[in-house]
């Protein structure tokens, strides 16, 4: 099960790769969503984790995309937006089927688990 994780911090995405690769998850990574997209092209992933806040396209633009290019992979935001930020992106995010939900930026570990399994489905 390949996990796309994608966020311009190296740092970020070197965190969420090891958090996955302990659970068991293959991991593969994008620096923006411009280079998700055509990662997404290529590859079926069980899940895209991305952030808001990026160059070139940001997360909430990516989801948007993916509604072509890969409508049934479920994705979830993680990002330190503010609180007001995550409510508006998460209201605008919830019309789009594979979104799963918002994670806010540190997250807690035990509520990242269960976010990741819940939208793979591996519960």
């Amino acid at each position: 099960m390949s996990i796309l994780v994608v966020d311009d911090n190296a740092g970020q995405r070197a965190l969420l790769t090891d958090i996955l690769q302990d659970e068991g998850y293959g991991v593969e990574t994008a620096t923006n969503g411009r280079e998700a997209l055509e990662r997404l092209t290529e590859k079926t992933y069980a899940l895209v984790l991305t952030d808001y806040a990026m160059p070139f396209m940001d997360g909430e633009t990516l989801i948007r995309e993916m509604q072509r290019v890969a409508p049934s992979t479920p994705v979830l935001m993680v990002s330190g937006e503010s609180e007001a930020t995550r409510r508006a992106l998460d209201t605008r995010l919830s019309a789009y089927r594979n979104y799963k939900g918002f994670l806010a930026k540190p997250f807690e570990l035990d509520a990242f688990y269960a976010a990741v399994r819940q939208a793979t489905g591996k519960e």
